[in-house]
C-alpha cells in the first residue's frame, strides 16, 4: 500500500521448517512445499523442472504403541484376528473395541471419534455403516456426543446425498467436510490427508474450557490447529452443505483454517429438528449427565416436601451457575429457566413407585423448550427399571427422576424429552 502511515498487509502466510535442499531427504523443499502450499509452486533451475503436486508415499498404516508411534505394521496375533468392523465394534460382554470405554472410572466421557472407522468405506461401505450406527446407539445411552469422518476420496458432488445414502441420522453426532492434511511425523512431516475428527475434537475441548458446552464450536475462534484443509470451498459450496447437516471446513485469508459449521446430522432444514444444532444438543447432554451425576444423593430419602425442597435448591444452584455463564437466554435468572418439584410434579401415585418428578426447562429462541426427563433409578440391589415393580424393598424411598417440569402448555412447545435408563 502506498502511504508514509501505511504498511503492506499480509492476507496469508505460510511457513516451512527444515527443508532439505537434498533430493534424497524427506524434506525436500520442492515436495514439501508443492504438496501442502496454495500460494506458490517451488521448480528447480537446472536440469529437468517439474512443479506438479508430487505423489506422497504410501501411508505406512503404523500404530501408536504405548502412547509411542509405532513402527511396523501390527500382525493378526498382535491385534487380533478381526479385521473390518468387527475389530472396531468389538464386544460389550468382553469389552473390547468401541466397548473398551465401559471399563474406564469414572465413566465419564462426552466426546467419541473413531477415524478408522471411514476408512472401512473403501472396502465395505456397510462395515462403515455398521460401526457408525452402533457408536449412534453407544453415545445415546452414554449422553456422548460422536464426531463423525467422510470416506476418503468422498467428492463433494456426492455430499448431498451421503448422510441418507447410508442412513445415517442421530442427534448426538455431526460430520465434517472436507478431511484434513496433517503433518504425518513417519514421513519427514510430509502433509498427508486424513480424517478431521480429531482435529475437530480438539476445537470442541478448546471452545468448551474457554466459553462453554453453549458456546458453538465454529466460527474465527475455531481455528484449526497443525492441520490443514484437503480442499478449499467458496461460499456457494459452503452454503449447500449446511441445509444437509454437512458441516463444512473452510480456508479464510488472514483467519486460515476454521470450523464454519455447528449442525448435528439431524441438522438439514427439511428435518425442521430441535437438535438442529450441535451447541443446543451438548447443552442438553451436559445438564442431563450433571443431575445424574449430583442427584445421587435423593436415593433411599424419604419422598415428601423436605427432599423435594433441598432438590428444588440444589438443582436451582446449578442451573443458575449456568445462566450467570451464558447458557440461557434471558435478563433474569426467572426469564432464563425454572425448576419444578413439588406435590403438583410428584403425584401420590409416583410417591408410591419411589419416584420423585424434578422438571426444569430453559429458554431457548424467546420460549421455554426443554423439557427433561432424566430418570436416576434406584438401585436398591435389583437393578430394575422402577422397584415398585418388582416389589422390593427399596420402593417407599425416592428415586430420582425428571419429568414433567414444564405445567405451562404455552412453554412446552417444541420441548424434546431427554431420557436415559439408568438399571
Amino acid at each position: 500500500m502506498d502511504g508514509d502511515n501505511e504498511t503492506d498487509a499480509i492476507l496469508n502466510r505460510e511457513e516451512y521448517f527444515n527443508l532439505s535442499m537434498d533430493p534424497a531427504n524427506a524434506r525436500y523443499a520442492l515436495n514439501v512445499v508443492n504438496a501442502a502450499s496454495s500460494l506458490v509452486r517451488l521448480a528447480r533451475l537446472s536440469g529437468a523442472t517439474n512443479t506438479s503436486v508430487p505423489t506422497l508415499p504410501a501411508s505406512p498404516n503404523n500404530r501408536t504403541v504405548n502412547g509411542s508411534d509405532g513402527t511396523k505394521v501390527p500382525t493378526d496375533s498382535e491385534w487380533g484376528t478381526d479385521v473390518g468392523a468387527p475389530a472396531l465394534l468389538g464386544s460389550p460382554g468382553k469389552k473390547t473395541g468401541l466397548y473398551a470405554l465401559d471399563k474406564i472410572v469414572p465413566f465419564v466421557f462426552n466426546l467419541l471419534c473413531i477415524p478408522a472407522a471411514a476408512e472401512l468405506d473403501a472396502t465395505a461401505s456397510a462395515d462403515m455403516d455398521a460401526v457408525y450406527k452402533a457408536a449412534f446407539t453407544y453415545v445415546e445411552d452414554k449422553r456422548a456426543f460422536l464426531i463423525m469422518d467422510v470416506a476418503p476420496d468422498t467428492a463433494f458432488d456426492k455430499m448431498d446425498t451421503y448422510l441418507t445414502t447410508h442412513g445415517f441420522s442421530s442427534n448426538n453426532a455431526s460430520i465434517y467436510y472436507p478431511r484434513v492434511k496433517v503433518p504425518d511425523a513417519l514421513q519427514g512431516n510430509t502433509a498427508r490427508e486424513m480424517a478431521a475428527s480429531g482435529t475437530v475434537a480438539g476445537v470442541y475441548a478448546r471452545i468448551d474450557a474457554q466459553r462453554g458446552v453453549w458456546k458453538a464450536p465454529a466460527g474465527t475462534e475455531a481455528a484449526l490447529r497443525n492441520a490443514t484443509v484437503a480442499m478449499k470451498m467458496t461460499d456457494p459450496e459452503n452454503g449447500s452443505l449446511n441445509p444437509i447437516g454437512v458441516n463444512a471446513l473452510r480456508n479464510f485469508p488472514i483467519y486460515s483454517d476454521l470450523v464454519w459449521g455447528a449442525r448435528t446430522i439431524n441438522g438439514a432444514d427439511q428435518r425442521a429438528s430441535e437438535w438442529k444444532y450441535v451447541p443446543v444438543k451438548r447443552t442438553a447432554l451436559h445438564i442431563e449427565e450433571s443431575l445424574y451425576q449430583g442427584l445421587k444423593w435423593v436415593v433411599f430419602e424419604p419422598n415428601d416436601e423436605p427432599l423435594w425442597s433441598q432438590i428444588r435448591l440444589n438443582v436451582g444452584a446449578f442451573m443458575n451457575s449456568l445462566f450467570r455463564q451464558g447458557a440461557f437466554q434471558g435478563k433474569t435468572s426467572r426469564e432464563a429457566y425454572f425448576v419444578k418439584c413439588d406435590s403438583e410434579s410428584t403425584t401420590q401415585n409416583d410417591i408410591d413407585r419411589g419416584i420423585v418428578n424434578i422438571g426444569r426447562c430453559a429458554r431457548r429462541g424467546g420460549q421455554f423448550e426443554d423439557d427433561s426427563s432424566i430418570p436416576l433409578r434406584s438401585p436398591g440391589g435389583c437393578g430394575h427399571a422402577v422397584c415398585a415393580d418388582m416389589g422390593c424393598a427399596s420402593a417407599p424411598d425416592a428415586v430420582a427422576t425428571t419429568a414433567g417440569g414444564c405445567q405451562d402448555q404455552t412453554k412446552r412447545q417444541g420441548s424434546a424429552t431427554l431420557a436415559s435408563q439408568i438399571g
